[in-house]
Formats: structure tokens, C-alpha cells, sequence
């Protein structure tokens, strides 16, 4: 795979919400993809002017303001989270899964892993911010938030358009 894949522009985003005791209602509404960090690059220039909204449990990115006519989004699956012992006991990875209705949808996005790409996610800022880490074809879930050369690891950093 050379640059950045571009299913990561079809739908790593899962941002923002409006009921704090709902998961998947702090992913609901518009999101402002900022960053991409993948095989140890950053790419900021990349995704200007890339935004995605959440709708129900379904991602989808944004032409001109609409979701395309036809374009049934990523379906975002909440709940396989991931604990770790470490040196500081037990961390809880939220975990995220986004489904393709094709998979040849996350297949141009980071390859197929079965039409799943699996995960980890963070919201920061408040709930502002909203970081994904997906892995590529052929990685398991993501353990950590890093997206070094060779990691088969991408990082999708997400903000809260301002109104």
C-alpha cells in the first residue's frame, strides 16, 4: 500500500454526540477530519475541507454539505473493548468496528479484514475531538494509539466543526 489509503477518507470518523449516556449518541452529527497519521507520516494537507456526519449508527462523508443519494455509510459497531494489564493495571481501549456494506468500501480504505476494519477510539477536548485507530488488512484490533512505519496502524484525529 503507498500514500494514504483512501478508504480512510470513507468514514473514519465517528464523532460527536448529543447524549453523554449514550456511546453511540456522542458519535451523532457532523465531524472535521483534521489528521491522518499512518506508516509514520502525518498528513494534515490530505484531508482539508473532509467532513463526515454520523447518523443513527451509520458514518458517512459529506459532498457539498449532503450525504450522496444511494450511499448507505460505514456502520459503526460499538462494544469490543479491549483491556490491557500494564504497568499501571487494567486500561479499557474502547473499541469501534466500522462495517462495509461492500467490503471493497474498507478494502480502499485499509484493506479487507472480512468487510471490518477493527479498531480503538477516544473522544478528548470535552467530546471536541474524537481519535480512531484502525488497523490494516491483515492486523488485529489496535492495542495502542500509534500509527508508526510498519505498524499496519492508521490514525484518524476528528474535531466538532465550530458554529
Amino acid at each position: 500500500m503507498t500514500g494514504i489509503p483512501s478508504a480512510v477518507f470513507l468514514g473514519l470518523l465517528v464523532l460527536g454526540g448529543d447524549d453523554p449516556n449514550d456511546e453511540l449518541g456522542k458519535f451523532q452529527g457532523p465531524w472535521e477530519l483534521t489528521t491522518i497519521h499512518f506508516n509514520g507520516e502525518v498528513f494534515p494537507q490530505k484531508v482539508r475541507g473532509t467532513t463526515h456526519r454520523v447518523v443513527g449508527d451509520r458514518l458517512h462523508p459529506l459532498v457539498e454539505g449532503k450525504i450522496p443519494e444511494g450511499r448507505k455509510g460505514l456502520r459503526i459497531d460499538l462494544g469490543s473493548d479491549v483491556v490491557l494489564n500494564g504497568p499501571k493495571g487494567k486500561e479499557l481501549l474502547r473499541g469501534i468496528d466500522l462495517v462495509s456494506p461492500d467490503s471493497s468500501v474498507i478494502g480502499e480504505i485499509l484493506g479487507p479484514i472480512d468487510g471490518v476494519s477493527r479498531g480503538i477510539y477516544e473522544f478528548v477536548d470535552n467530546g471536541d475531538t474524537l481519535r480512531v485507530c484502525l488497523g490494516s488488512e491483515g492486523h488485529s484490533r489496535p492495542t495502542k494509539f500509534a500509527a508508526e512505519k510498519q505498524m499496519g496502524q492508521a490514525i484518524l484525529v476528528y474535531k466538532r466543526p465550530k458554529k
